[in-house]
């Protein structure tokens, strides 16, 4: 992790497991390691172990989340302990241990049936509303704009033309944006954010929670790597209103059936989010690799709401 040397990682470890009540761990084994966050399984005398997850900006908010929610009912890791800094986040968590078997469909329709339940007013995140989401547009184009002014992204004017396009239909498009389900997105609801173990269910990885449209977890179960399917996503919100979610879910919105909408706008969103941490990452950045994100994000988001 380029922001928290190594040695810091152990004392920051060390004392985290003495808060927790916890004996001196005897290995550290990284799990998953990426540029702005590693989860890593923490073994103790006689066989225990925990998660340490450490996280930098714009990560930083999970350990909040997960225990607003825990109090709520919602299944998830145990926070034992947590370090917070002004960019980075420290936290040691229960081990679920390893899943028996991968999240399905009506999984992730169930989970996010009951995450969706959870009362968010003390919850302190980033609100995506209609307003917000109307602006996604041209701020996309701002930032493609400044990457394009510094040399960067140059194969990249049709997609500045997509974006005007979208921008002056943006207004229109987010209309019952605010609809109910409205409340705490969970923001990166995969198959490998549900925890499926010998105990049951959890949901794990909150570290891009928000307050928006209920319709965007599901919309990001698909992932960003395949093209977008409504159809699947439209009976995936037939089992989400099964399990308990808002009926109103099934209602259009931006003149559009909900999964349209819903995964238009999830492209469009991500489209913005590469191209924020294109514009901060160093120089070292991929740009061909970048443009091949962007493009697939922003043609899907144009061929689902245009």
């Amino acid at each position: 992790m380029t922001t928290l040397a190594v040695d810091a990682l152990d004392m920051i470890c060390a004392d985290l497991c003495t808060s927790a009540g916890l004996r001196a761990p005897i290995r550290r084994q990284p799990i998953r390691v990426w540029s702005k966050s590693g989860v890593e399984r923490v073994t103790f005398p006689k066989g225990r172990t925990a998660i340490l997850k450490y996280a930098t900006h714009p990560f930083t908010a999970e350990a909040r989340v997960l225990r607003v929610v825990a109090e709520r009912g919602v299944p998830v890791p145990k926070v034992l302990a947590t370090a917070l800094y002004p960019d980075i986040l420290v936290m040691l968590l229960e081990d679920l241990g390893d899943p028996i078997r991968e999240a399905t469909d009506a999984d992730g329709a169930d989970a996010a049936a009951y995450l969706h339940t959870v009362d968010v007013n003390p919850v302190r995140l980033a609100v995506w509303g209609s307003q917000q989401l109307s602006e996604i547009p041209d701020s996309a184009m701002g930032l493609l704009a400044g990457l394009r002014a510094s040399g960067r992204l140059p194969q990249t004017g049709d997609l500045m033309g997509h974006l005007g396009a979208l921008a002056r239909g943006a207004r229109a498009l987010t209309v019952g944006a605010d609809m109910p389900p409205f409340g705490l997105v969970h923001g990166e609801l995969h198959p490998t954010s549900i925890h499926i173990g010998r105990r049951g269910w959890h949901l794990i990885d909150f570290a891009m929670a928000f307050i928006g449209p209920g319709l965007l977890d599901l919309a990001t179960w698909q992932g960003t790597r395949n093209p977008p399917d409504p159809d699947r996503l439209a009976a995936q919100i037939h089992s989400y209103t099964a399990a308990g979610g808002d009926p109103r879910a099934h209602q259009p919105r931006g003149g559009l059936p909900p999964a349209v909408w819903a995964l238009g706008w999830h492209r469009l969103w991500s489209t913005a989010w590469f191209l924020r941490q294109a514009t901060a990452a160093t120089d070292d950045t991929d740009d061909k690799r970048v443009e091949q994100i962007i493009r697939r994000q922003l043609t899907s988001a144009v061929s689902l709401l245009c």
